[in-house]
């Protein structure tokens, strides 16, 4: 059985952040391609919101080729 778009992604991005505090869900009222990102990581401390959003997304930036449709990203600092 494949795993879902869900699963993959928090794979994914735990395998980045090993350790950190990382939550992948469906975006409320939204299809299985839409989801919401939530990492906390001390690999953001010294960068802007942006840098850190632009830091999850490179990670994402295959699956959004022909998985993943839309994601919201809340990121902070421990």
């Amino acid at each position: 059985m494949e795993a879902s778009i869900t699963q993959k992604i928090s794979e994914l991005l735990k395998s980045q952040f090993v350790g950190d505090d990382v939550y992948v869900g469906p975006m409320r009222g939204a299809s299985d391609d839409h989801l919401e990102v939530q990492i906390t990581s001390a690999k953001f401390e010294g960068l802007g919101l942006l840098e850190q959003h632009q830091m999850v997304m490179d990670i994402l930036k295959e699956e959004f080729k022909d998985q993943l449709h839309a994601v919201k990203i809340k990121t902070k600092k421990p």
